[in-house]
């Protein structure tokens, strides 16, 4: 399998200014609330979200494509936070409506303790949410990208973490055995149904509705320089690429 198969999203965010477009087929272009800007990225540009001005991306649900995560799915992307406080939670992807919620994936900072971490609904109440969390083996640092991707099993009902392309663990809940499909809208960067924002910028943001392997995810990390969409890396000479590991 191709890192390339069953990917429902992928949002380079390299424009410069204006809605977020999605380089698969599904063409899930996110909406720009509030006026994101754009800078200098991990590779290319970058989404650059300030939470004092309540802004993100957002797509209706009526108007996505395979962004309702129902099944086995994982979720990857770069971070790089721009102020990191005790207590900060920044989401990243959220699809959620008051009563009824599919998931919520975030890094946090509880404590002044860096922890990224997800909520999964099994249903339509918010309330019957399922948490996955995971410290990070080091705080994390402003002005820093980080390579992060969660990947989830619904059969064993366990959701692993990566930071910059190794496992920080997994954690099981035996008690999901289904996902909800929410008519929430998708949002990335921050929530304006939660009405809560981030400070921090988000570059090449990457859904998959299946569970991504170690060595995908060490692909996608590529020793710290990043892969974009379609995945492919420039090996020697000009101008010639070649596929990264299955």
């Amino acid at each position: 399998m191709a890192l390339i198969d069953n990917i429902q999203g992928y949002w380079k965010l390299d424009e410069a200014s204006g809605n977020a477009a999605d380089s698969t087929a599904n063409a899930n272009t996110l909406t720009n609330n509030a006026t994101v800007t754009y800078g200098a990225g991990k590779i290319n540009n970058a989404a650059t979200f300030v939470s004092a001005s309540s802004q993100y991306f957002s797509r209706t649900d009526a108007a996505q494509v395979g962004l309702d995560l129902t099944g086995d799915h994982s979720l990857a992307f770069w971070f790089k936070l721009t102020s990191w406080a005790s207590g900060d939670n920044f989401y990243v992807a959220v699809k959620w409506a008051s009563s009824d919620a599919n998931f919520t994936y975030a890094i946090s900072n509880p404590a002044g303790v860096s922890r990224i971490n997800a909520n999964l609904y099994n249903n339509a109440n918010p309330a019957n949410n399922h948490p996955y969390a995971k410290n990070a083996a080091s705080a994390f640092s402003t002005a820093t990208w980080y390579h992060a991707v969660f990947t989830y099993n619904l059969t064993t009902e366990t959701m692993t973490f990566y930071i910059n392309g190794s496992s920080l663990g997994t954690v099981q809940d035996l008690t999901q055995d289904t996902l909800h499909n929410s008519a929430g809208a998708f949002e990335l960067g921050g929530s304006g149904v939660l009405a809560s924002y981030s400070d921090m910028s988000l570059d090449e943001v990457g859904i998959w509705n299946r569970e991504l392997t170690s060595g995908e995810v060490t692909s996608l990390y590529n020793g710290g320089a990043g892969l974009s969409y379609p995945f492919t890396v420039a090996t020697s000479g000009n101008n010639f690429f070649a596929f990264m590991p299955q």
